[in-house]
């Protein structure tokens, strides 16, 4: 299943062109933002003949595409954001460290102790 996460640092959104509703929980994996996003024009970071140093990039990841769309005062810094596909026979989560978000898969988690429903991951 493709799902959206924003994984720049700082806490980022998308860009306002892609008019995300925030207060639905489950706007990661609207198939219509998703489509918005894969069909929009986009250099490949690998692309030489984009020139012009300011556009919006992309570049293939392990598991899917990360984005990397200018931020609208400030042609030096990015939004960045990917679209990943996750496995969703497994159990998971979205985490974020600093701003970053990521997938995380919770069958890492081993019992110690079932008494104590104690778990490590």
């Amino acid at each position: 299943m493709k799902v959206v996460i924003l994984s720049g640092y700082g806490g980022s959104v998308l860009p306002e062109e892609f008019k995300v509703d925030y207060s639905n929980p489950l706007w990661r994996f609207d198939k219509g933002l998703i489509h918005q996003i894969e069909s929009k024009d986009w250099f490949s970071l690998s692309d030489e003949d984009d020139s012009s140093g300011i556009g919006f990039y992309c570049q293939e990841i392990s598991d899917g595409m990360e984005y990397l769309y200018p931020t609208p005062d400030d042609s030096t810094s990015f939004s960045i954001f990917c679209i990943i596909d996750v496995d969703i026979k497994r159990p998971w989560c979205i985490e974020e460290y600093d701003g970053s978000e990521y997938i995380k898969y919770l069958d890492d988690y081993k019992c110690i102790s079932k008494e104590l429903n104690f778990y490590q991951c």
